[in-house]
């Protein structure tokens, strides 16, 4: 039992607010009471078993004045019946303990209302008021106010799996969030806000979105903006935190009576420890390979040398989630994109392709792959050379994602970047001898010039928002080419060369 006392008012004295939790509440309020007769037990017993929270509220002396079962009992005061208590039921509620005013709400799922309810009444049940009896999902909310109310403004926490919003003001200890879970806050103001002075959410918004939504054509952050702040209820998650927890200040503001309230709340965002291995191949080679998913075999001018090692770049990664989020499952994968500088001189003709924004590299997720725990791929970007090409001058730069994402798959948690890995190579293929209609192509027609392979620098992802991967189109899809006449060949290709030195 825990007990607060509510103050007084101007003209009805001391208020005394019990609250009895637990399976026992009811027996505890009989034996405070003092009324735990035989009656009184036998009536309780014949009510459904809750898991009960009562809020008791012991007034002044005052008497009933008759039975009122369609609305709230009417009282007045009797000095001589001074012992009468009044209860306040609340299924499966964590009142917030107040002094002079308070207001509690709850969400019931899908229960049979016989079994659950909000009434008031005397110890011994024989006077009730009870709102409409209907079965489904109810809403329920009690405020209590008494005499003059010092306006305040209750900062909740939602989630599914709560029957009820936690109230999350002014916390000691804030709340831990993972990145990549939804954060849904709601802002109450008692008594309420003045008409036209509704209040606003202070979040930091360069740390915070409103979704990640992406399909091979397309990949979007929305952002949360200023008019997101301006509802009571808000929906975000956090993109960024840290392997020891980074606190984030959350307020929400309000005036009331002419006055700016403010609500404080603190939220400590954790994310995945990262182990990131990459490994890139030191060459660039000119070979016949074989693609065995496609069946089909190429000279290519490509980043690595196969059978030596890493064949182009790898990168293996693996994480770890702070200890209070050990237990949750969740998602990883990568994502690629690209921007492309590529001039060929092909029999007769010249041509460019290319893109100097980013485009994804061809596939969402990247290589197909999800997983858990542990992901790694594996790249052998380049080009093949056939029979007309006489020169090739590829220039290639990628930003690989290692994204995140708390599980379920659902609207209760989205991606978020943790690493990246910025990494290019170039090379030019030149070719030496004229080709043959019944041979291959072969390494041989070709000389390799100002290879260039990858150096990848990996780095933390800490936003903001903007940088997130982000594309409208897939590089399979811009693969265009634009013709270059013979006059203007000579300085494209020296224009090249100046853009993507050797180093």
């Amino acid at each position: 039992m825990e007990s607060v006392k509510a103050g007084a008012s101007d003209n009805t004295g001391a208020f005394l607010l019990q609250v009895f939790k637990g399976p026992v509440g009811k027996t505890n309020m009989l034996q405070f009471t003092k009324k735990a007769g035989p009656d009184t037990i036998t009536h309780l017993s014949k009510e459904p078993a809750s898991d009960n929270y009562t809020f008791m509220l012991a007034p002044v002396p005052m008497k009933i004045t008759k039975k009122v079962r369609k609305k709230c009992p009417q009282y007045e005061y009797d000095d001589k019946d001074n012992k009468r208590v009044f209860a306040l039921r609340v299924p499966f509620a964590e009142i917030k303990q107040a002094g002079m005013s308070g207001s509690h709400s709850w969400h019931v799922k899908k229960i049979p209302y016989k079994k659950l309810g909000m009434g008031v009444t005397n110890v011994r049940g024989d006077i009730t008021y009870d709102p409409k009896k209907e079965s489904g999902d109810v809403q329920y909310q009690v405020n209590w106010v008494f005499g003059n109310v010092k306006p305040e403004i209750q900062i909740y926490y939602i989630t599914d799996a709560d029957i009820e919003p936690r109230d999350i003001t002014n916390i000691t200890q804030p709340k831990d969030i993972l990145v990549g879970k939804k954060v849904k806050l709601e802002a109450r103001v008692i008594p309420s806000a003045d008409q036209g002075q509704e209040g606003t959410w202070e979040i930091p918004k360069d740390r915070v979105i409103k979704a990640f939504n992406a399909t091979p054509e397309k990949g979007e952050v929305i952002p949360f903006g200023d008019q997101d702040k301006k509802t009571k209820q808000v929906e975000f998650f956090f993109v960024d935190g840290s392997r020891s927890g980074k606190e984030e200040k959350i307020s929400y503001t309000a005036t009331v009576g002419g006055k700016k309230i403010e609500g404080k709340t603190t939220l400590k965002v954790w994310e995945p420890s990262v182990q990131m291995d990459v490994q890139a191949s030191p060459a660039v080679s000119i070979d016949v390979l074989t693609d065995k998913k496609k069946g089909t075999t190429s000279c290519r001018l490509y980043l690595g040398k196969v059978g030596q090692g890493v064949s182009g770049i790898k990168i293996k990664s693996k994480v770890r989630l702070p200890e209070q989020f050990s237990d949750q499952g969740h998602f990883l994968e990568y994502i690629q994109l690209i921007k492309e500088d590529i001039l060929e001189y092909h029999d007769a003709d010249h041509w460019h392709y290319g893109s100097d924004k980013w485009l994804l590299d061809t596939h969402y997720p990247y290589l197909g792959l999800v997983a858990e725990g542990e992901i790694e791929m594996d790249d052998l970007p380049g080009s093949d050379l056939g029979k007309l090409h006489k020169a090739l001058h590829q220039y290639q730069t990628f930003q690989t994602f290692l994204m995140f994402r708390p599980k379920p798959h659902d609207a209760n948690s989205t991606w978020v970047p943790l690493k990246l890995v910025e990494w290019d190579w170039c090379a030019s293929a030149i070719r030496t001898k004229d080709y043959s209609l019944d041979k291959p192509v072969q390494p041989s027609d070709f000389n390799l010039v100002r290879p260039r392979p990858a150096s990848p620098k990996k780095k933390d992802w800490t936003g903001p928002p903007e940088e997130y991967p982000q594309w409208t189109e897939n590089v399979a899809d811009k693969r265009s080419k634009n013709s270059v006449s013979d006059k203007d060949w000579q300085q494209r290709v020296s224009d090249w060369s100046k853009a993507h030195p050797k180093r």
